[in-house]
Parts: C-alpha cells; structure tokens; sequence
C-alpha cells in the first residue's frame, strides 16, 4: 500500500474509534447539523418574486375562475390542486402539497 492509503487508512480508524461511543457521535451529529443550519440561515438570499404565491392564487380561484393549467406545473396536478380548492377552498392545497412534497 502506498503511504497515502496507509494514513487514510489511519485517520478513518481514529475517527472510527472516537465515534465507537454513542454519546460522541450524537454530540458529533449534533454540532454538524448546528453548524449546517447555521449557515444556511447566514447563506440565505432572497430572489426576485415568490412565482410560487401566484401559481397557488392562480389554482386556488382568488383571481376569478381556478384555472386548472399553468404553464410551470403538471396538468393532472393542476386538475387535483383545482378539486382539492374548490372542495375545501379553507386551505391553499399548491402550498400545502409544495410544502409536503418538499419536506418527504
């Protein structure tokens, strides 16, 4: 084995011996996800209008008719979030399936 290969192999076995503890690898998990999280909030930009309000204002029927079809989203999906609008119009059913879809 080369020199390269017999210290990577070194370095993985330390690393591998000082998560061997449960409590380690979940401080580890912890302050990995902090920092992460960190700096995504730092990193965050906003950019130009939210298209996505006024697709769900254009499904929903706020503007009028539901329109069933725009030009960025699946036809059969339009026609589900239109059905969904029109059956129970309390809720924005594009946010709400954006959003599940997104968090699954």
């Amino acid at each position: 084995m080369s020199g390269f290969a017999v210290g990577l192999d070194a370095v993985v076995r330390a690393i591998d011996a000082f998560l061997s503890s449960k409590l380690r690898c979940f401080i580890v998990s912890f302050v990995v996800a902090t920092a992460v999280f960190g700096v995504a909030l730092v990193a965050y930009e906003a950019h130009g209008v939210n298209d996505d309000w006024a697709l769900s204002n254009a499904l929903s029927g706020t503007w009028g008719e539901p329109q069933g079809l725009t030009l960025f989203v699946n036809a059969l999906l339009c026609q589900i979030i239109v059905f969904l609008n029109t059956a129970v119009p309390v809720f924005n059913w594009f946010a709400v399936l954006e959003w599940a879809t997104a968090y699954l």
